[in-house]
């Protein structure tokens, strides 16, 4: 269950997206910004979408592959050095710098997805 706050925050993404290619939640510590993006992953892959989170550090990759599988049941493909995502994964986490990488899902004619969400603290 989400928060007041998180739940405005949810809106305005949605509200940015419809009008925008990207929007920004800038969200103090321990106030849920993992919370507000798993949420629109949820959202995003509820209506038969597929969506990425790029993370530039192995623990921004791995704690958020975690609670996406307890929060709402996806397994995450993981997208970092010698671990590829299959093109059938529904939520993808990157790692930013395998983004380009010859064999990963960049080179790989891998259907694009949608959101991107990225994480950088």
């Amino acid at each position: 269950m989400l928060r007041d706050y998180q739940e405005e925050a949810v809106a305005a993404c949605r509200s940015d997206l419809a009008e925008n290619s990207s929007t920004l939640v800038s969200m103090a510590t321990g106030l849920g910004k993992t919370v507000v993006m798993i949420e629109m992953i949820r959202s995003c892959i509820s209506r038969g979408g597929r969506a990425m989170l790029v993370a530039h550090r192995d623990e921004l990759i791995r704690q958020p592959e975690k609670r996406i599988m307890d929060t709402i049941g996806v397994i995450p493909g993981i997208e970092k050095a010698e671990q590829k995502s299959e093109c059938f994964d529904r939520v993808v986490i990157a790692s930013i710098q395998n983004l380009g990488c010859p064999g990963h899902w960049a080179s790989s004619g891998t259907p694009s997805l949608t959101p991107t969400i990225s994480t950088c603290c």
